[in-house]
């Protein structure tokens, strides 16, 4: 029978136990809900005002509903049956709606377990504090690629390592990831010899390129991974590439080059952020902090100028260009 003022839904003991293969055990205060195939409680209901009052029965090794959903639904509070009804939305919107009717009423204590799965959001993250105090104290390292267009020399991929504290940024073009491994064992000899000091901290996604344990511990480089799914973890060699390819795509469409030239296009764009000023450096540039001095730029042509190269001497003809 339908009763507007009642304010609880109640359960038929016969038809729960009819519909499912359970037993109900009531004591002085509470009211065990048995699961009688497999012997263990699926439920408990505590007594409030003379009615036993249902919580939401639950499977407490796995936190997975072990009743049929239409005893949950049916367990379920007027006040937090709005909740479901308004699709799910927040309880300060409800009480604002129960301003218009006051049949809508908000449960302030209901914990809905639908809400998160639909409309999960992530964390903001903060920005990152931690500076280097010298150069290869951290150097971050992704990989860019597959790029659905190969170059005339087939590559498909590149390497982007950048210094934490100098910014400065080199680029390894790929034709496979496999490549990654020689890469950075030849950058680690590079450091060594041009600026006397060793890599201390490696920090990359999981990618399993990077996998390279017995070499770090060899020499003594500790290597950070990112959380997976988690890129803000890596993200200034992410920014690096939206830096990257910002000034790519500028060259590409100024010099009107076939898109197969993609690679000189992000050589050459690594090589002027290299000598551009950063805010981040105090308006210096990430060559001048590495290497101590300012860079030159009398050397500096527009990308895609018209340009000649004379052919070898036993290649030329009388008339041939």
């Amino acid at each position: 029978m339908y009763v507007p003022s009642f304010n609880v839904n109640l359960v038929s003991i016969s038809r729960l136990t009819a519909d499912n293969t359970i037993g109900l055990f009531f004591l002085q205060t509470k009211c065990i809900m048995q699961d009688l195939s497999k012997w263990r409680m699926i439920g408990l209901a505590e007594i409030e005002s003379g009615i036993y009052h249902l919580r939401r029965p639950l499977d407490q090794s796995n936190n997975k509903c072990l009743l049929p959903s239409s005893l949950v639904k049916s367990c379920i509070l007027t006040s937090d049956l709005w909740h479901f009804h308004l699709g799910h939305i927040s309880t300060s919107k409800i009480n604002l709606l129960s301003n218009f009717d006051s049949s809508v009423t908000a449960n302030s204590n209901f914990i809905c377990q639908i809400y998160p799965l639909a409309k999960q959001k992530r964390l903001p993250f903060l920005l990152s504090k931690n500076k280097s105090s010298r150069a290869f104290q951290l150097v971050h390292i992704d990989i860019w690629g597959p790029f659905s267009v190969s170059s005339y020399s087939g590559y498909r991929f590149f390497l982007t390592i950048v210094d934490d504290y100098t910014r400065f940024t080199w680029l390894f073009l790929m034709k496979s990831k496999s490549e990654t491994r020689a890469i950075l064992t030849n950058f680690l000899a590079y450091v060594h010899t041009h600026f006397n000091t060793n890599i201390q901290t490696l920090r990359s996604d999981n990618g399993q390129e990077f996998n390279m344990l017995v070499f770090y511990q060899e020499h003594g480089i500790i290597h950070q991974l990112s959380y997976v799914e988690t890129p803000e973890q890596n993200r200034r060699v992410k920014r690096k590439h939206q830096h990257l390819l910002n000034v790519a795509r500028s060259l590409m469409f100024q010099s009107k080059l076939p898109l197969t030239y993609w690679t000189d296009c992000i050589l050459t764009a690594t090589h002027l952020i290299n000598r551009t000023p950063s805010s981040i450096l105090n308006n210096q540039t990430p060559y001048h902090v590495l290497f101590q001095k300012p860079p030159t730029y009398n050397y500096f042509k527009v990308f895609g100028c018209l340009c000649f190269a004379s052919t070898i001497t036993s290649n030329q003809g009388k008339f041939q260009p």
